[in-house]
């Protein structure tokens, strides 16, 4: 009972009709079209949700072990360096010096892991919106790299939880790929979203690609940015001039507004 695509069935010689027989085997084969693809869909969809189990686990492992054990390692470092301090020998100040900055690199690696793992624990709550998301996935951006970052809100309708967290998730690759690989002073993010649609726009100002650049064989990000985009129908393009920045663009085609929210 739903439209899954068009079917289009022209004949090379326009002065013969088609007949009975050739509308059955039309139908026919959109029927198991029909039925394929949208079970591609589905399956994709499904692949998705496996996704975010899978952080989720990932989440809690780096947690109860990297994340704790490197607190005890970062703590027992320096109460070395200060056991140590007090203390007269040869190399004795060389040595704390040396705690001191493995202390340090530990921290670093501890908030860099704290991080992550609220990356990898990204989900809209109850009370939380996409616009917060943006925002928080920004500034936080912001203040790893002193990229300067801006947000634009426009239109008063919201998306469905699942839709929201996908198109999260393309956000927060779109944002890391710009903060890591671009060279960019600048992150602007747009969100529109009403009656008509849903758009999210990622632009930096960074070097950008060649025009005929090919996408890498690892590039699991944006090959995964795609996939979220396909699961909920939407379309994602990419468009990067060299030197002239990046920007990555997702639409998301919309049906109507259902009790405030857009449905598919």
């Amino acid at each position: 009972g739903s439209l899954i695509g068009l079917l289009a069935v022209e004949r090379v010689d326009e002065n013969v009709p088609f007949g009975d027989d050739d509308l059955d085997v039309v139908e026919a084969v959109a029927r198991h079209a029909g039925l394929a693809i949208d079970n591609a869909r589905w399956f994709r969809r499904l692949r998705a949700l496996g996704a975010e189990e899978e952080r989720g686990r990932i989440a809690r492992e780096l947690h109860d072990r990297l994340g704790q054990s490197l607190a005890y390692v970062g703590l027992s470092l320096e109460r070395l360096a200060g056991d140590l301090m007090g203390r007269n020998g040869p190399g004795t100040q060389d040595a704390v010096i040396e705690l001191t900055e493995l202390a340090a690199e530990v921290r670093r690696a501890g908030r860099e892991v704290r991080t992550k793992l609220s990356d990898l624990r990204l989900e809209p709550g109850p009370e939380e919106r996409i616009a917060e998301m943006l925002a928080g996935l920004l500034a936080r951006a912001e203040m790893r790299s002193g990229i300067a970052t801006a947000v634009v809100i426009e239109g008063d309708s919201t998306v469905p939880p699942a839709v929201e967290r996908e198109i999260t998730r393309i956000a927060q690759e779109a944002i890391n790929n710009a903060e890591r690989h671009s060279n960019a002073s600048r992150i602007d993010v747009r969100w529109l979203c009403d009656a008509r649609g849903a758009e999210l726009q990622v632009a930096d100002d960074g070097r950008g690609m060649p025009a005929r650049a090919s996408l890498r064989h690892d590039a699991f990000g944006i090959l995964g940015m795609r996939e979220r985009a396909d699961a909920i129908g939407a379309s994602l393009a990419i468009n990067s001039v060299a030197g002239k920045g990046t920007t990555v663009t997702l639409r998301l085609r919309q049906s109507g507004i259902t009790d405030g929210r857009l449905s598919q």
